[in-house]
This record gives C-alpha cells, sequence and structure tokens, in this order.
C-alpha cells in the first residue's frame, strides 16, 4: 500500500538523492543570461542562491522542463488567483494544505458544511488499480483545498496521518457531492477511506436533465451549463506522465478547478431537477443505485463460475459446427477468424468479387453482405458467437475467489440503461450466473422488456402469445419471424429501429425487413398505436413520462428530424428497458 502511495515519485528522490553532488555542481556550474531569459533571472544563480530562492529556482527549473526538481523544492505558499482557467474569474482562491495546523483548520470547515464537493487525483483512470495522490475540497464556490498524500507534498506530516485524518473526515455528516463521484468512492475505499454520505452525482444529474448529450464529461457540462473553459487532464500532463511530472501548483490547481466546478454545477442541477420535477426521483433512485454499485466495484459480484463455463461450453459447440458448414460451403480451406483470409476467400466467389475490397472486410461490412450470400451470413454469425466467447472469457479470467470486480455505468446511453467494464457482464447475466439480485433486475433484459411492452401497452393479443410462450418460449406467430431472434426482432420493431438497421442486426433482407415490420404493426395493433402516442407526447413536451416518472431526451424538441427520431427511440428503449 505504501509502495502503491509513493507512486514513482520515490524513485525520483532516490536518484536526486544518489546523485546530489553531481546535481549541485552543475547547476553552480550554469549561467542564466538576463537576455535569453527577458529579464526572468537578472545574474548568475550561485549553487546558494538556487537552493534558497525558491520562486526563481522554480522558474529556472521549469524553464528546462526538470518539473520533478520543482515538486521538491519547499513551495511553501501556492495560493494564486487562476484567472486564465476560469474565462477570467479574479476571485478564485484555490491552495494545498501542507501542515497538522492546515488539516485541522480544513476538518472544522467540512464538517460545518452541509455539502462538499471532492475531486480526486490519481495515477489511472482505473480506480481499481491507481495510486491516490490526493483529495480536492470545496466548500464554497471559487474556493477549493487541496489535500495530498505524496509524502513529498507535505510538510512536517506523514501521510499516514493525512490517510487517517480523512478516514475520520469522511465519516461525517457532511454530504458529499463531485463529477463521476463512483470513480473518488472507489478509489478512496481501495486506500482505506470509506465515504460515508455519497449525496450527488452532478455526471449522472446532467444524464437526467440532457439524456442525449454527446459527452458528459466535466469540462463539457460546465461549458454548457456554467459557460466555463477548464483545463483537462490532458492538457496539463502529457501522454506518459502523471501529476507527479509536473509542477505541484499545476495539480493543485486542476483538482481544486475541478471540486469548484462540481460544487457551482451542484447548484445549478439542483435547479434543472426541480424545474423538471425529478429531484426527489433522482435523489432516492438514482443516487441509491449508484452507491450500491460503489459498493459491488469495491467489494465484487459474486459469479457461479460452473454455470457461466457450461454456458461457453454451448457457444463453443456452436461455433465449432459452424466453422464446419462454413468450410464445406467455401469448398475450400480458411480462417473465417481473419479479415484477411476470409477477404482472399471471398473474391474467389463470382458473385461477391466486386463488393470485397482489397482488404478484409469488417464485421459492419459483413453484415450489410450478410443477407446476400448465406456464406457470408454464417461468417457474421460465427463471428459473433466467437465475440460472445471471448466476452465470457474474460468474465472468467477476471474471476478472482469466486467474484468478479467490474465497472459499471448508469450513463452510457441516452436510456440510462445498466452497463459495465472490465469485464463487460452482459453474458454472464444471460447465462444466469450472476448471483445478485439488484443486477439482475436493473440489466436490460429482452424477455422482461416484451412483457412490459404488453403491460403498458395493454395489447391482448400480445399477452396471449406470451401466456403460450412461457414454457415452449415466445413465438409471434408470423412465418416470416420463425427461425429469427422472434423476442429481438419484435423489440427492434417496436422501438422504430430503421429497415437498414434491422437488415444489419437480423442479416435479412430489405424486402423482409419491411414485409415483418407491416406484420408486426398489424399484428400487434393496439400496441403500436400506444407506442406512436407517446412518442408524440414526447415530443410535444420533451420528455418521456409513464407511470410518474420522467426522462428528459434533448433531441425530444430539436428541429433535427433525424435527432428527433433517434430520441424518440432512445425514450421507447428507456420506457421498455431495452438496450
Amino acid at each position: 500500500m505504501e509502495e502503491a502511495q509513493a507512486g514513482d515519485l520515490d524513485q525520483v528522490r532516490r536518484k536526486l538523492l544518489a546523485r546530489r553532488d553531481v546535481l549541485l555542481e552543475r547547476c553552480h556550474a550554469l549561467r542564466f543570461s538576463a537576455a535569453s531569459w527577458e529579464g526572468m533571472i537578472r545574474s548568475p544563480p550561485s549553487e546558494t542562491r538556487l537552493i534558497d530562492d525558491e520562486e526563481e529556482a522554480a522558474s529556472v527549473l521549469r524553464a528546462y522542463g526538470f518539473w520533478s526538481l520543482i515538486r521538491l523544492l519547499p513551495l511553501s505558499d501556492i495560493t494564486e488567483n487562476i484567472s486564465d482557467m476560469l474565462g477570467g474569474e479574479t476571485s478564485a482562491d484555490y491552495r494545498a494544505v501542507r501542515t497538522r495546523t492546515d488539516f485541522e483548520e480544513l476538518a472544522k470547515l467540512v464538517k460545518e458544511a452541509r455539502v462538499c464537493a471532492i475531486d480526486t487525483e490519481a495515477s489511472d483512470k482505473d480506480p481499481r488499480n491507481a495510486s491516490l495522490y490526493g483529495v480536492a475540497f470545496s466548500v464554497r464556490e471559487r474556493q477549493g483545498i487541496y489535500v495530498p498524500l505524496t509524502q513529498a507534498d507535505l510538510d512536517g506530516v506523514s501521510s499516514d496521518e493525512v490517510r487517517a485524518w480523512l478516514i475520520e473526515l469522511f465519516k461525517g455528516k457532511t454530504n458529499f457531492i463531485g463529477h463521476n463521484i463512483k470513480y473518488d468512492y472507489v478509489i478512496l475505499w481501495k486506500h482505506g477511506i470509506k465515504v460515508r454520505a455519497v449525496h450527488f452525482d452532478t455526471m449522472l444529474a446532467a444524464g437526467e436533465c440532457f439524456g442525449d448529450w454527446e459527452f458528459f464529461n466535466l469540462g463539457e457540462v460546465s461549458r454548457k451549463l456554467l459557460g466555463k473553459t477548464i483545463k483537462r487532464y490532458g492538457d496539463i500532463v502529457e501522454k506518459g506522465q502523471t501529476f507527479l511530472d509536473v509542477p505541484f501548483k499545476e495539480l493543485v490547481d486542476h483538482a481544486c478547478t475541478d471540486a469548484d466546478m462540481a460544487l457551482r454545477l451542484y447548484s445549478r442541477l439542483c435547479e434543472e431537477l426541480r424545474k423538471r420535477g425529478i429531484e426527489e426521483v433522482f435523489l432516492k433512485e438514482r443516487m441509491g443505485l449508484l452507491a450500491s454499485l460503489a459498493e459491488r466495484e469495491c467489494e465484487g459480484v459474486r459469479i457461479d463460475v460452473k454455470r457461466i463455463t457450461a454456458y461457453a461450453a454451448r457457444f463453443e459447440k456452436q461455433a465449432d459446427d459452424l466453422k464446419k458448414s462454413i468450410l464445406e460451403k467455401a469448398s475450400f480451406e480458411f480462417d473465417p477468424d481473419s479479415p484477411k483470409a476470409t477477404g482472399d476467400a471471398l473474391r474467389k466467389m463470382d458473385s461477391l468479387r466486386e463488393k470485397i475490397g482489397s482488404r478484409g472486410p469488417t464485421q459492419s461490412e459483413m453484415e450489410q453482405l450478410a443477407w446476400r450470400d448465406p456464406l457470408v451470413a454464417r461468417i457474421v454469425r460465427y463471428r459473433r458467437i466467437r465475440k460472445q466467447l471471448r466476452d465470457i472469457d474474460s468474465i472468467i479470467n477476471a474471476t478472482k475467489q469466486g467474484k468478479v470486480f467490474p465497472l459499471f455505468s448508469q450513463i452510457r446511453s441516452p436510456h440510462l440503461s445498466l452497463t459495465s467494464a472490465g469485464p463487460n457482464m452482459d453474458e454472464a447475466l444471460r447465462a444466469g450466473a450472476v448471483i445478485d439480485e439488484l443486477l439482475r433486475n436493473e440489466w436490460a433484459d429482452g424477455k422482461r422488456s416484451l412483457h412490459r411492452l404488453q403491460q403498458v401497452t395493454g395489447d391482448a393479443v400480445l399477452k396471449d402469445e406470451l401466456v403460450k410462450g412461457r414454457r415452449s418460449g415466445f413465438k409471434s406467430g408470423d412465418s416470416d419471424v420463425d427461425g429469427l431472434e422472434q423476442l429481438d426482432i419484435v423489440l427492434s420493431t417496436a422501438i422504430g429501429l430503421s429497415d437498414a438497421a434491422m437488415c444489419k442486426r437480423f442479416l435479412i433482407s430489405p424486402e423482409k425487413a419491411a414485409k415483418i415490420r407491416t406484420r408486426l404493426r398489424g399484428r400487434y395493433e393496439l400496441a403500436f398505436e400506444w407506442l406512436e402516442r407517446f412518442c408524440r407526447e414526447a415530443m410535444a413536451q420533451g420528455y418521456a413520462e409513464y407511470a410518474g416518472q420522467r426522462k428528459y431526451i434533448e433531441g425530444l424538441r430539436s428541429s433535427n428530424i433525424d435527432k428527433k427520431n433517434k430520441a424518440a427511440k432512445a425514450a421507447v428503449r428507456w420506457l421498455l428497458h431495452y438496450a
């Protein structure tokens, strides 16, 4: 743990101390002219001056790019306005606390606050593996205080003492807020610091209010809602580096800016949530789910390894059978997993030669061609199964003592279906191998979505078919649908998937897609009429609404027809909880 906390800086310090005499001799020999540095240094610095004159020494080292050396200087005062980062404001007060007295004053300030914004700074975007550098706090707008956890950034106090102090601070009654606060919660938990009161996530709130924005990162949300342009991580830290490679002042300013922006967004987004009438639901349900997901990221999700292994074995057999049929159909050997080998094989076929480029076709290109040729369709299905097997393998490989530790997201899609990464849990949930009721209920599930479609629309024909299909599986009764993914094709038609998208997803011709759409709309007339009214009302209101819940999607009021139609699809997905 101590090694992880110290990070690369300890290595830098050891190397510098080992070469101390050489460095001092070299510094003494250096001469900097006033002309070349535009008056920055007015006389040749001596060894003593380089060490004692902190600001001038920092300027010289900065000019030469010795960022790690700057961090080792005993810079006592790092309070400074950052008007260049906050669009011309001159009142921002960002500072670091480095002594025991400073910590005591900050503790009093945070404990007396009703809400406090936080932002953690670390070595990696993945909180499960990152080293924690420090935490920034903001209890008043335009103010921020950074608490370092790296020993070299502290003065007269150890990083262990600071960690113990933070443990006590986060046990208090103060409500903590942040932008993607689940990241902060997890990385603090991984370093032994438990946040008791996770109150508000400004990223999640922005998603609730403006569902189909392209980006919800802090920089973009601050620009749109506050009119502020802030520096992001990539603007400060070069590729291959971390915050340990830049001046301490820049780390402090960045962390405090992020905490300050989160606090400002909190006020703005509370107004938006109240105006939309969804504040109570957001705080109770969305933030409640976030807290539950954060705990699962920290403590793990139990997996039935035997069940998912058996599930994988079925797919292995399907893949082997498909590969065998592909090679039999082609009448010659080639590797269907290789885009290049597949391209070479398909170019040997007269019907496809002109449609295959010089490079191997991508999966998307293969899906567009699949309905034209049964061999291509088999290759596409084979590759889809291989993709599922890779996802299953990643789950099995990530399982430790019967648990996996994925990262969850509630905001990857406009309809806010739950997703996961590292590993993706979809296949484990489909296999029924996830031993967690909350995740099973929150995940988008086709069977539940189809039942919800019937319940919200009251379609009697669909209800009858669902009852009949309880044992043998759902069947629509349409001969053009039989043999296809029955459940998914009905739901895809319900959400308004285009004919082109249907062709790619189900590997059918445009004519067949149009025919299926027409027959399903006729068969489930009541359901489709209800959904059309639902979409019209959503477009008129600017939000989808059902059973007292609302989902705001910006594109519903757009003058752009494509954007409006896309938003309507997202509204139906939200209603049916279908990904």
